[in-house]
């Protein structure tokens, strides 16, 4: 039982460093695009 949580919350913490690792790919083609727009485009992105 005990052995069963830790595990949980071993795989939650691969979780949530996969989605940090995620939104900061995610951030950094945002940013990227951002920078290489005009700011129409960026409108129409939003």
């Amino acid at each position: 039982m005990n052995k069963e949580k830790k595990n949980i919350e071993s795989d939650n913490e691969t979780f949530n460093l996969f989605i940090d690792k995620i939104s900061l790919i995610i951030l950094d083609k945002v940013l990227e695009e951002y920078k290489g727009a005009d700011s129409q485009n960026c409108i129409q992105t939003a």
